[in-house]
């Protein structure tokens, strides 16, 4: 996608410059919504963890579980 975009019209050209800078291609997976769920779950505990809004670990599990617990 990005050789597509800054190549324009040089077609073959394109593939040919970013192969010479970027000799190897790595897959990189697609991320589903549970993924992305489940990060921004982490990061908001995260988030209200460091400013002690949760008494102890079990409070903070409970918080998680509801928060994944809402329909989307």
């Amino acid at each position: 996608m990005l050789v597509e975009l800054i190549s324009g019209n040089l077609n073959n050209l394109g593939n040919l410059c970013f192969e010479k800078f970027f000799p190897m291609e790595i897959p990189v997976p697609k991320i589903g919504d549970v993924d992305i769920r489940n990060a921004g779950t982490d990061r908001l505990v995260r988030v209200f963890d460091r400013r002690w809004w949760f008494e102890n670990d079990a409070e903070k599990e409970s918080f998680r579980k509801k928060i994944n617990d809402v329909p989307t």
